[in-house]
């Protein structure tokens, strides 16, 4: 397929928009795709909206001024095709507020007719022996004007979508599954459709934080909201201010008092470091454990009389100092020198992963002590 200089052409005015929505009101199924620049700037917008009915397609700039609203609700009782919708319909979702009716999506499609591939590419290939260039796949989409390799792509998107959904919806009938694709696209559409949850308790909770104390947890929490904030002034994605391995490796470091400047990229300022820095001595400030948690207010003192006692408490609340320190303060005043194969705690734990956190804090609030802990 070759891109003709009025499809390469960005609508990006509301006379020439009008044009488009007057063709996709006569159509009974729209192709539709996007791009957004998630690679490039943060947070991520639309920066590209590409159409096809069966004649036409076109190129809408959502970063201009154009009015998108008349042509979404031209959207709203059409069929549209897409391949695999769920990015797409969570961006339009969250730009625009918009949720379709129908949702054909080529790539759940493809899974029912029984590909073991399902790729656009392969599809292409596979049904009309047509190899697509990968091209600017991870381009920045926000630039303007587009380059014509980034055009040509991007109509590629849409370009065979109307006849991949006519030849999968036929098999998928013979198949008896038609039905599925059907109840499955309104899932997807239920599930990329919803209002946006409040996160802020559990999305700085990245890879690698598992296995993390409280102490440690609570320095990445403050390292991940100063590299949000970093990455908003910037524009950039979080990734380029700090990677997760580095953020995890940081914060495990700077929480056990261990030299962590090493560990910056050399690239990072002197203005990034220094919020940094300020940013983890607040955060290992906050936990100096200077008022107790409910959980530490009720069990600390009745365990250091000598009570036996049976708590319970959400994850976060303190549990794990609210026996060890009674247990450590205990030993450290009976201190006898232990026999090596008689311990003089025992602490049980039900997974491996909460055993090394427990013994973390173990480790790091007998530090100094003749305490010994394994």
């Amino acid at each position: 397929m070759k891109i003709t200089p009025d499809e390469t052409c960005l609508i990006d005015d509301d006379l020439r928009l009008k044009e488009v929505v007057q063709a996709v009101s006569k159509a009974s199924e729209i192709a539709l795709d996007t791009e957004a620049d998630s690679m490039h700037a943060y947070p991520e917008k639309i920066c590209l909206l590409q159409i096809r009915t069966q004649k036409s397609s076109w190129l809408v700039d959502p970063l201009s001024d154009v009015d998108c609203c008349p042509l979404l609700e031209a959207f709203q009782d059409k069929i549209l095709i897409f391949h695999a919708a769920d990015y797409d319909l969570r961006l339009l979702y969250k730009r625009f507020g918009f949720r379709p009716s129908q949702v054909f999506d080529t790539m759940w499609a493809a899974r029912m007719v029984g590909h073991e591939r399902f790729g656009l590419e392969f599809l292409v290939k596979h049904y009309f022996n047509v190899q697509l260039e990968k091209g600017p796949q991870t381009a920045n989409w926000g630039i303007r004007p587009l380059t014509p390799a980034m055009a040509q792509y991007a109509l590629n998107d849409v370009f065979y979508l109307h006849q991949l959904t006519h030849l999968m919806r036929e098999e998928l009938t013979k198949l008896g599954r038609l039905e599925w694709l059907h109840e499955i696209s309104q899932k997807v559409i239920d599930q990329a459709c919803l209002p946006e949850k409040d996160t802020s308790e559990r999305e700085w909770r990245i890879k690698g934080s598992q296995k993390m104390s409280r102490r440690e947890l609570a320095v990445l929490k403050a390292i991940y909201y100063w590299r949000e904030k970093e990455a908003v002034q910037a524009n950039r994605p979080p990734f380029f201010v700090l990677n997760h391995d580095l953020s995890v490796a940081i914060a495990i470091s700077a929480a056990n008092n261990e030299k962590w400047g090493s560990l910056l990229p050399r690239r990072l300022s002197q203005r990034r470091r220094h919020g940094l820095e300020k940013a983890i001595n607040k955060s290992i400030k906050n936990e100096g454990f200077v008022t107790p948690t409910p959980i530490q207010d009720m069990a600390i003192l009745p365990v250091m009389s000598g009570a036996d006692l049976m708590g319970i408490a959400q994850t976060g609340s303190g549990k794990t100092a609210a026996f060890s320190l009674p247990t450590i303060n205990k030993l450290i005043h009976d201190y006898v020198k232990p026999n090596a194969h008689k311990p003089k705690a025992l602490i049980l734990a039900p997974t491996r992963e909460l055993v090394m956190q427990i013994g973390k804090f173990i480790d790091q609030f007998s530090r100094g002590t003749p305490i010994k802990s394994s």
